[in-house]
């Protein structure tokens, strides 16, 4: 995958860390579409998109860019994972997923690309509101989707190509890696369960 957005998606992950020991365990909660800034204008939901609530974990909101997608920049290229806790709460706003409702932290996925283009506003997405500072998975899946395209090619490049090459994924317990598809193994959306993008939930769930 792209080298420096494998080192934004590692930071991310470390700023998610911080941010959970500062807040007893608990991740930024998640919402519907927010605008940085908290304006009020159409289309952005009250209260704070989880980039918002994130930002004093990190030093600089580069991080949240991807080095592929410069023309022109996507202020926000990742995703949080909200459906965990989206599956766990009815889908109800303003839910925070804490770290001990995880058992797989090595193959939990907590955040990467956003390819979604109902997460993202024009031209990089279908959305006609301002940038969204609160890309989450919980009502659609940001990556690992039918006729998916991603940045990153399979070659492991960065630029203006777009292809189904790889994704940049981060993971509870700190790594980063890319991944071409989500039939590895080694990853899940799931907290207590190996479930692949196209699982909702366990049996019973």
């Amino acid at each position: 995958a792209c080298l420096e957005a494998s080192v934004n998606v590692r930071s991310l992950v470390q700023s998610f860390t911080l941010y959970a020991n500062d807040w007893r365990e608990s991740l930024p909660y998640w919402s519907a579409w927010q605008t940085f800034g908290d304006t009020g204008q159409e289309g952005d939901t009250a209260g704070l998109g989880w980039a918002e609530q994130l930002e004093p974990t990190m030093s600089t909101l580069e991080g949240l860019k991807c080095p592929s997608r410069t023309n022109p920049d996507l202020p926000l290229a990742y995703f949080m994972n909200a459906r965990f806790i989206g599956s766990q709460t009815n889908f109800e706003f303003y839910q925070s997923l804490r770290l001990p409702m995880i058992q797989f932290s090595t193959q939990f996925v907590l955040t990467g690309d956003t390819t979604q283009p109902n997460l993202l506003s024009a031209p990089w997405g279908t959305s006609p509101n301002a940038p969204n500072s609160d890309p989450d998975d919980a009502r659609w899946q940001a990556v690992f989707y039918p006729g998916e395209k991603r940045v990153h090619d399979n070659r492991g490049n960065s630029g203006p190509r777009e292809d189904a090459g790889t994704a940049n994924l981060g993971f509870l317990d700190g790594h980063a890696a890319g991944h071409k598809s989500e039939m590895s193994g080694e990853l899940t959306w799931h907290g207590n369960a190996m479930l692949r993008w196209c699982q909702m939930g366990p049996a019973g769930e």
